[in-house]
């Protein structure tokens, strides 16, 4: 959940992630949706993709600076809020000193699902990810940025390193400066998209009168319609419950994961331990196997005389933002 000061936070300042709705990016940014989350104190629903963020934060940063360590150090900052005036600040995930050149710079932790982390490796990261290092620079008057994007499924993560970029905290604080002058302090209303996006929007029955805009379907879009028909519905809802349970279930088995490391540290090897809470058995296992693609290249006949087969489904579950 978001604490007490992160949600005044979103409702006084114009934070990092605003970004995304301050420029119109991606499928869901709106300039006018941000207005209307500031004027009315909008609190935005904790989505599954939220939830694993604040969940895992704390454990990425750990494994980064044990990882890091001999080129940064990560700095415990108490309150990662920074504030530049009453309407503009943002909190940050970390703080960095580069060991060679005693910079400082920012740390940032993104943690998309496996769907969104695969194509982030491939094409490169959103737009508003850039942005939001670069505003967290000019917050913190830091020299460079790193940020780490994180996926739970294979536990793994690749870094950016961003130098500060002037130029573009430039146009970022002429874009939020315009934003505050004009729909903060001032009392115009900005302008809004009005497609595709507003059906999901919190207000569309206040910016649009509840008024419905249709996207163009792509060929795959009408195959899946076709092929499901009703029960595409059902299977979105189902997907969200599933998102929640895996981000859930994430957390939980690393916590399994280091209970066990302890207790296999201080198990002795061929050992049964009863406890009332259960018992731990640790023994030394001898495992024999054969190497099947080997023994397909060089004895094929052996291998088609004495290979199984077996048909099944099988269901591989890809998440998205």
């Amino acid at each position: 959940m978001l604490k007490p000061e992160q949600i005044q936070e979103r409702f006084d300042l114009i934070g990092g992630s605003d970004l995304y709705d301050l420029f119109n990016l991606g499928n869901y940014g709106c300039a006018r949706k941000l207005w209307y989350e500031k004027k009315n104190k909008y609190i935005p629903e904790m989505t599954p993709a939220m939830e694993r963020g604040f969940l895992l934060e704390d454990i990425v940063r750990r494994k980064f600076s044990e990882e890091h360590g001999d080129e940064y150090d990560v700095i415990e900052v108490d309150d990662k809020t920074f504030i530049k005036d009453e309407h503009i600040g943002g909190h940050i995930d970390g703080l960095l000193t580069d060991k060679k050149t005693g910079k400082q710079g920012v740390l940032e932790i993104k943690i998309p699902n496996l769907y969104s982390f695969k194509i982030y490796q491939k094409e490169g990261v959103p737009e508003h990810y850039t942005l939001q290092v670069q505003y967290y620079m000019w917050l913190t008057n830091s020299d460079f940025a790193v940020l780490v994007v994180f996926n739970a499924d294979k536990w793994d993560y690749f870094t950016i390193k961003y130098n500060r970029d002037d130029e573009l905290i430039e146009d970022i604080k002429e874009v939020v400066y315009d934003f505050i002058n004009n729909y903060i302090i001032g009392a115009d209303e900005p302008a809004g998209v009005y497609d595709a996006r507003c059906n999901k929007c919190p207000f569309n029955h206040e910016c649009a009168s509840g008024l419905k805009f249709e996207k163009e379907k792509t060929e795959e879009e009408k195959k899946q319609e076709e092929l499901l028909g009703e029960k595409l519905t059902e299977l979105e809802k189902l997907l969200i419950e599933y998102s929640e349970v895996k981000s859930a279930l994430v957390v939980l088995q690393e916590k399994e994961k280091e209970l066990k490391t302890k207790i296999d540290e201080i198990t002795p090897v061929d050992s049964k331990i009863v406890l009332p809470q259960g018992q731990v058995v640790k023994s030394l296992t001898h495992r024999v196997s054969l190497d099947t693609k080997k023994i397909e290249k060089e004895l094929p006949d052996v291998y088609e005389k004495y290979k199984k087969e077996k048909e099944y489904t099988t269901l591989r579950i890809y998440l998205r933002e």
